[in-house]
Order: C-alpha cells, then structure tokens, then sequence
C-alpha cells in the first residue's frame, strides 16, 4: 500500500544517462521535501546483489518511469528483467506507468504501444531546444506524481468498496449481498467505474480517472490523495480485524471499531472531494457511501 512518501522506480538505458540526470535534476525538490523516494539502479552498492535489490524496488514502487529510446528497447536486461515485472503489475493496476520518449525509437511494435506516454513520441526530448525539453521534463514530473495519485484513488475506492455494506450495518440498515451496483476497477494505469446492469452481463464504464485529470489538482492535493489512502489502509487493517470478532467485542473494542470507521469515512470524504472538483462526480454507489458516512459522524 501506498506510504506519504512516493516511491518511483527508473528504468533506463545507461547510455541515456543524462535524460536521467536532468529527470532527477527536476524531480530534486519533491525528494528534498521526501515526498517522492527517487530509485534508479546508481543506488546498488559495489557487492551487492543487484538483481534482488531491483526486484525489491519495482514491487514496492507506486510509479514506474521508463526512459524510452533504441538503446531501451534494444537492452535484454531491461526486456528481460524490468519490463515483464512493470507491465504485469500496470495491468494490475498495482503500478502506475509514465513512458518518456527521450529519442525516435520503435515503440509502437512494442507493448509500450498499449500505454499512452507522457510526452509526444513524436516531438521526443532529443529533438526539443535545450529550455523545450526542460518545460517538457517539468510537465513530466507533475504527470509522475499525479500516476501515483490515480492508484491511490483506486485503492481507498475498492477499500470501501468490501466494506460499504459493513458500515451500513454499523447505522442499523440490514445485511446485504453482492457487490455493490458501482465498483472501482484499476485498468491499466487509470481506474474505472463499473456498473453492473444485467447480472453475468460486461459491466458499464461510467466513469474514468486517469493521471492526465488529476494534474489539474495542486502538487499539495495530491500529496494529501496519497496520505488519505495510507491512513485509510491502516484503518481498514484494524477495522478488519474487529468485525470479524464483533460478536466478543469488548465496549473498549467496539468504540475503537466505530472510530476506525469514521476515520475511513473522513479518508474517502476528502479524496471525493478533491475528484468532485475536477468534474469527476462519482455517482450512485459512492454517493450512498457518503450518506452512510454522514450517519456513522453523527453516531
């Protein structure tokens, strides 16, 4: 699960270096504020076993960033080693993905071709002024963090999306089954909503988040996406734990459970909040979790 500090995974070619040094160069105040932990493979120490330490960091990081040229698509480590891992977890959508063209290559007969990439492969880096392409990496930048963003969202929504029916109990309603009618689904580096019509029928896409929306909100708004998803795990750690056991709760247990369920609520609040004001209405499902959380903040 997400952590307030971001973690970015970079994959590169080494003989693409210096975009390398110039991405890190923009990227340097969010890493002196540690809002993001910037890896590459300069970080492995002489000795060490540099296989594992890169598996390490891209299982733990929110966002890949793939410097992409011939000599990228021509390596065997990263095609053998690095790839397979990204895109699995992509189409997960347990990692956000943001491909730079940094020069020409042939990156429409890979399976970079199915990702958008975060500037026009067209018009890559190599061929933009000097000052160009700096505008360029700092568009970038914000579009990095904003992936990350998008999987938090993902995240704090599908969380609520087990436990929905659990906190309408906690406000007296009755017990129901199925999921609900509205359920968010991580799809390759954005999260959809899915509606659910006609049962064993392919669900309904009524809505779309992707990383290119949420650069609309501010460098501080998506900071707080990432801290409200972190907090909300670890409430949901704990209310887990305690619904199974209700029927021994102790009154101490139960109060600790309805404050879990609360902090859930503020959690989610804040993030529909900031998706409300970029046009990002979520409607039906999520609008009944709201009213459910407007009666467990008034319990």
């Amino acid at each position: 699960m997400a952590a307030d500090r971001q973690m970015i995974f970079v994959s590169y070619s080494h003989a693409d270096v210096r975009w390398l040094q110039r991405l890190t160069l923009v990227l340097a105040p969010l890493v002196g504020e540690d809002r993001i932990d910037l890896w590459d493979d300069r970080r492995i120490q002489p000795g060490a076993q540099w296989q594992t330490e890169i598996d390490e960091a891209l299982n733990a990081a929110d966002v890949a960033v793939l410097l992409v040229s011939a000599s990228f698509l021509a390596s065997t480590f990263i095609n053998e080693s690095e790839l397979p891992t990204i895109l699995e977890r992509w189409k997960a959508g347990q990692l956000a993905v943001a491909w730079v063209a940094v020069s020409p290559a042939l990156y429409e007969v890979t399976p970079l071709g199915q990702i958008q990439a975060a500037n026009d492969p067209r018009r890559p880096l190599s061929e933009l002024r000097h000052s160009a392409a700096d505008e360029e990496l700092v568009r970038i930048a914000r579009l990095i963090t904003s992936g990350s963003a998008v999987t938090a969202v993902g995240r704090a929504l599908k969380t609520v999306d087990k436990i929905t029916y659990q906190l309408a109990e906690m406000t007296g309603q009755g017990r129901r089954a199925g999921p609900p009618s509205v359920v968010a689904a991580p799809v390759n580096g954005t999260v959809e909503l899915h509606q659910h019509v006609v049962p064993g029928e392919p669900a309904i896409v009524v809505e779309t988040i992707t990383p290119e929306d949420l650069v609309r909100l501010s460098d501080r708004q998506l900071q707080l996406i990432e801290t409200f998803e972190a907090t909300m795990y670890v409430e949901f750690d704990r209310w887990n734990d305690l619904y199974r056991r209700q029927a021994t709760l102790t009154v101490g247990e139960r109060q600790v459970m309805q404050s879990s369920a609360k902090q859930m609520c503020r959690d989610l609040t804040n993030i529909i909040t900031f998706l409300d004001g970029i046009g990002k209405s979520l409607t039906d499902h999520y609008m009944e979790v709201r009213f459910i959380c407007d009666n467990i903040a008034a319990m």
